[in-house]
């Protein structure tokens, strides 16, 4: 069954999960979405609205049984604008620059193989994009571990300074870190990344500074061609790179998800 928003088209403030969702997103007509870890699709389909004209929804998953409800559920939804997507433990099978914003919902403490899957999800997300990853602390509340999972969790779940050290390795950016009141027993927090802008942009002025230094040269061929290999082979053999290189910085809420029948309730 599909999350059902209930909320008053002239509001001004937002009436459910989905509603925050798509704010911090930054969500609109025309965006591209990933639910990584989509389940059987029903906020998926409850999000697709929020991209619609033009946009898609790309609903990956990794067990064939959920990935069957994805496919019947998208095909409910006129314009092909959810997208099931096969992913395995290692890669979540999105394409490169697909996205401009991605999410994992409850996902993230399940992860077997978090770096891998950190990896493709900075490929798949175009400069300036948004990660939200909701999730909650280790609780025995929640039970024992998931399988597989590395053992720096720390039980059922996975801390916040977890999180923001694996995705920041990857390239993301922590921007915010919000409460994220959808269980009753667990509290949730939602922590939002964001995909720097693309560092030849960003580098252009010491580039055009730097044209005669061979070693700098093949750090902007190899940043083009996507691959980081050999930035710190550069920087430890390029002088005129150290001296001129460039500068990377890269409450709780009213509402609640019914969990049962996944409708999202109004606020209170």
């Amino acid at each position: 069954m599909a999350a059902t928003i209930l909320f008053s088209a002239g509001c001004r403030k937002p009436d459910s999960e989905i509603d925050h969702l798509s704010q911090v997103l930054a969500l609109k007509p025309g965006s591209s979405v990933a639910d990584v870890g989509a389940g059987s699709g029903e906020v998926s389909i409850a999000i697709a609205a929020r991209v619609q004209p033009g946009g898609k929804v790309y609903a990956t998953e990794i067990d064939p049984e959920l990935l069957r409800k994805i496919r019947n559920g998208a095909g409910k939804v006129p314009g092909g604008i959810i997208v099931p997507v096969v992913a395995t433990q290692h890669d979540t099978g999105l394409a490169r620059d697909c996205c401009d914003a991605i999410f994992l919902r409850d996902v993230y403490h399940h992860l077997t193989d978090p770096i891998d899957i950190d990896r493709s999800l900075y490929i798949a997300m175009r400069p300036g994009g948004r990660l939200a990853i909701i999730d909650f602390e280790p609780t025995p509340v929640a039970g024992p571990p998931p399988p597989g999972v590395p053992s720096n969790r720390g039980g059922h779940g996975v801390p916040k300074r977890i999180v923001e050290e694996e995705l920041t390795k990857s390239g993301f950016r922590l921007t915010d870190t919000l409460e994220w009141p959808i269980s009753r027993t667990i509290q949730h927090y939602c922590m939002v990344f964001v995909k720097p802008p693309a560092l030849t942009s960003r580098m252009s002025g010491s580039i055009e500074k730097e044209r005669g230094d061979r070693s700098f040269d093949r750090l902007f061929a190899s940043l083009t061609a996507g691959s980081y290999s050999n930035i710190s082979t550069v920087r430890a053999t390029s002088p005129a790179f150290i001296a001129r290189k460039a500068s990377f910085t890269s409450s709780s809420l009213p509402w609640r998800l019914t969990m049962s029948s996944r409708l999202m309730r109004p606020w209170r």
